[in-house]
Parts: structure tokens; C-alpha cells; sequence
């Protein structure tokens, strides 16, 4: 196969080029953190549609070769119309940070990389800037975080133009966007490579350093068959309570099925809850000629209380062709107290139609692992957690995983987190971690503190 058209390149460079200018500027980093910024948003005053959070976080930690903290304060302004329609948000972050170690690798020695890419000490960045509609079609511009059905394809910070258009139980998705270094998630405001990545050099994904470099475009649809129009509460997703993301997935506790479930759907042994299919593209200069993905997935309910999520991807790529697969088991709990429990089980899979595979998804994202963050060029993956929130004004809760990389370096990954709320606007973490791979000498282990005072 050969390069796409020059004339089709350059209608997409077209189209990116006035999503930038759309949002009014270039920005730097984006902040991807543990942050319960959302559930203190208030007003500026009652007669100003306008509302303002902040959230100071102070992180030291130790390893078996390095000490490391990172410091760094959040702002947040969000403007909603009237109407409810029309949305602007920002999110910035300032950070501090500090290493003992002079870079990757054990007592600061990379493995395979020549320069390791710090961010400076002291710097600021943003999370999300965006302006979003809502109304017969839903768009949201900006800076922001666009994730696909599954967890296998996209999930990334972009630079771009999401699209959202509901009819009835489906749902039709078109979105494209550029990412390069200063927004990609876990760079440079809250990435941890350049704390305490044992291994790797800070760039280790495919994005690029510039706009324009490394762009992706997606359209997927997505049915639920049993979804009935509710009205939306709230602002939508960026203030959650506890925005855990890819570090605290497990706190989530989000089981839409297991209180409010109908009569006639409980009667159901087995409830489909959702199936999508999609397509996907990667374009660039950094690319290859081509790299194209088409996938599907589907969410089903089990029993009422056992969640089956499978997700099977194809990739096109010159040499490089292969499908990646990934199957997730959740079992969750609430209990008669309060207390919510959860196991999961996830495994990521991959099967080689041409040998030696050298690409994969770009902005997948995986990041398992607290330590490690093993991604998709380390397939296959067994991840599996439990977790356990206690009942109680405090709102303490307890976390363990475990994940297994079966090839290549054969890394093990156990981590505990423990997180508390001892005051109304304090949030504190207690994280561990322990590594054993064959890309380290020896075995090491992390003990982290976060302490977060929102207001």
C-alpha cells in the first residue's frame, strides 16, 4: 500500500489547522493527576454565572535509590450559561518538583535511552481549556480528554473537536484532534517519569514534540439498548467528586446497575448494556504511510452484578498488521452500611499477523501500574485489583493490584493505596508500590504520600 493523497493530507492538516484557531491559542502542559478540585467548585457571587475551585498538593516519597516530591497548585474557573447550554473551563496547575536521581534507571542510569527529557522545576501548565455546546448536536473544543468505547484505543489529552449526536438508545461519536508533548497526558505537569520511571526515558509514546506531528481522527457508534432519557445533573464529568481517571480507576463507584435497575431488566440473567463498533486513524509526519484501527466492544451485565466488557481491534499497518484484544471481569458491591466493595480482573492480548510488531496504538494510554506504567508495546497484560470504601463521614478506602507483564521483561507490579479524608477539604494518600523486571538490576519499591487541601 502507499502514502494517502497529498490533496486528502492536506483537507485534514486544514481541518486541525482551524481547530487551533478555534480555541485562540497554543498552551503548554496538561495536569493528569489525582485531584479533588470538582467537588469544590462554588460561585463567584449569586449574580455571576461563574465558579472557582483551588486544590494545593504536597508529594514526597522515597525510593530504594532516590527521594523524590512533587509540589503543585491547582486553579480551576468554570463558566455555564443560563441555559445550561454553553460551557468554558480551565484548569491550570503550577509544579514543583525534585529527584535525587539524575535520571531513568537504577541510581539514575537509563537503559536504552540517551537523553532523559526533564520538565523544569518549577513551570505551569494546563488540564483542560475548552468551550462546549449542548443541544441537538453536543461539541466540545479545546483542550480536552477524549476516551473511545473500551479502554484499548484512545485516551488521551488533544488538542481538538469532539462531536456527540444521541438518537434514542444510540449514540454517534466523530472526533479528531492533534497531541504532541506540551498536553499529551502524564507528561510534563503530572507525569511521573521524571520521578521515578526505573527504566525508560521520559518519551516513550509516539506523540510529537510539535502541532500537527502526531493527529488521529474517530468516528464511533455506540448502542444501549436499555437507556432511557434522563435529565443531565451537573456540569458532566470533570467535577466528579474524586476525578480518579487512569490513577484511582478502582474508587470509582459508578455502577449504574446495581440501584437502579427496572423490574423487568433484574429478570434478565444476562443484559446487554452496551456494543459499539469504530474506526480509526493515526496520520502524521512521524507515522508511517499508513496506520489504520477498526474495533468493536460490548459491556455486558451478568447475573445483575458481575460486569463481562471485551474489546477486539484490528490494526493496518505496512508489516505491522495485528489484532489486540482485552477482556475485563468486575464484580462490585454495595453494601447494606454504605461501604462499597470491587474486583476486577483485566487481561490485554495480542496477536501477531506479520512477526516483530514494532507499532501499537499511540494514545491508548494503558499506564498500569503506579511504578512501571506498562502500556501497549508491553503485551500481553494481567492486571487484577480489589478495593474496598469504608463507610463513614471520612471516606476512607483501600486498594491493592497486581500486574503481570507474561513476555519481554517479565515485569511484576504489586501496589497498595490507602486514601482517607480526615477534614472537609483535606484528601490524604498513602501509596506503595514494589517492581521486580528483568530491565532492572534489582528489585525496588516506592512509598508515597499525597496530601491535598481543596477549597
Amino acid at each position: 500500500m502507499t502514502r494517502l493523497p497529498v490533496s486528502a493530507r492536506r483537507v485534514r492538516i486544514l481541518l486541525l489547522l482551524s481547530i487551533l484557531f478555534a480555541t485562540g491559542s497554543t498552551v503548554l502542559a496538561q495536569p493528569e493527576c489525582r485531584s479533588t478540585l470538582g467537588a469544590y467548585f462554588k460561585p463567584i457571587s449569586e449574580n455571576v454565572p461563574v465558579s472557582w475551585a483551588a486544590e494545593l498538593i504536597a508529594a514526597p516519597g522515597v525510593m530504594s535509590d532516590r527521594f523524590i516530591f512533587n509540589g503543585m497548585v491547582f486553579l480551576g474557573i468554570d463558566y455555564n450559561s443560563k441555559s445550561l447550554k454553553h460551557q468554558i473551563y480551565f484548569e491550570g496547575a503550577r509544579k514543583n518538583w525534585y529527584n535525587s536521581a539524575d535520571g531513568p534507571g537504577l541510581n539514575g542510569e537509563g537503559t536504552g535511552f540517551d537523553d532523559f527529557s526533564k520538565p523544569e522545576k518549577q513551570h505551569f501548565g494546563f488540564r483542560e481549556l475548552f468551550y462546549s455546546y449542548t443541544g441537538l448536536l453536543d461539541v466540545r473544543t479545546g483542550i480536552q480528554t477524549m476516551k473511545s468505547g473500551g479502554s484499548a484505543l484512545l485516551d488521551e489529552r488533544v488538542l481538538g473537536v469532539n462531536l456527540k449526536k444521541e438518537f434514542n438508545s444510540f449514540a454517534l461519536h466523530i472526533n479528531g484532534g492533534t497531541v504532541y508533548d506540551d498536553i499529551a497526558r502524564m507528561q510534563d505537569i503530572c507525569g511521573t517519569r521524571h520521578l521515578y520511571n526505573l527504566a525508560r526515558g521520559n518519551k516513550v509514546s509516539f506523540t510529537g514534540e510539535k502541532l500537527f506531528e502526531t493527529n488521529f481522527a474517530m468516528a464511533e457508534l455506540s448502542w444501549s439498548p436499555g437507556k432511557k432519557a434522563v435529565a443531565k445533573a451537573g456540569s458532566g464529568d470533570e467535577f466528579e467528586e474524586f476525578e480518579m481517571d487512569d490513577e484511582f480507576g478502582a474508587f470509582e463507584s459508578d455502577n449504574e446497575f446495581s440501584e437502579f435497575s427496572s423490574e423487568e431488566e433484574k429478570k434478565k440473567f444476562i443484559q446487554l448494556n452496551n456494543a459499539g463498533i469504530r474506526v480509526y486513524e493515526e496520520f502524521g509526519p512521524l507515522y508511517p504511510d499508513y496506520k489504520y484501527y477498526g474495533g468493536a466492544g460490548m459491556e455486558l451485565l451478568i447475573n445483575e452484578s458481575v460486569e463481562l466488557q471485551t474489546e477486539l481491534l484490528s490494526q493496518w499497518m505496512n508489516e505491522n498488521n495485528a489484532l489486540i484484544y482485552s477482556v475485563e471481569v468486575k464484580k462490585e458491591k454495595f453494601w447494606n452500611n454504605g461501604a462499597f466493595s470491587a474486583i476486577q480482573a483485566e487481561y490485554f492480548g495480542l496477536y501477531e499477523l506479520d512477526e516483530d510488531i514494532k507499532h501499537f496504538p499511540s494514545f491508548s494510554n494503558l499506564f498500569k501500574g503506579e511504578i512501571m506504567r506498562l502500556d501497549m508495546m508491553h503485551l500481553p497484560l494481567l492486571e487484577v485489583s480489589a478495593m474496598h470504601q469504608f463507610p463513614g463521614k471520612m471516606k476512607s478506602g483501600v486498594e491493592f493490584s497486581y500486574i503481570h507483564q507474561f513476555k519481554d521483561a517479565k515485569t511484576r507490579e504489586l501496589d497498595a493505596i490507602y486514601s482517607i479524608r480526615p477534614w472537609k477539604n483535606i484528601h490524604l494518600y498513602a501509596i506503595g508500590g514494589y517492581v521486580r523486571s528483568e530491565l532492572i538490576t534489582d528489585d525496588n519499591f516506592l512509598l508515597r504520600m499525597e496530601a491535598h487541601f481543596a477549597f
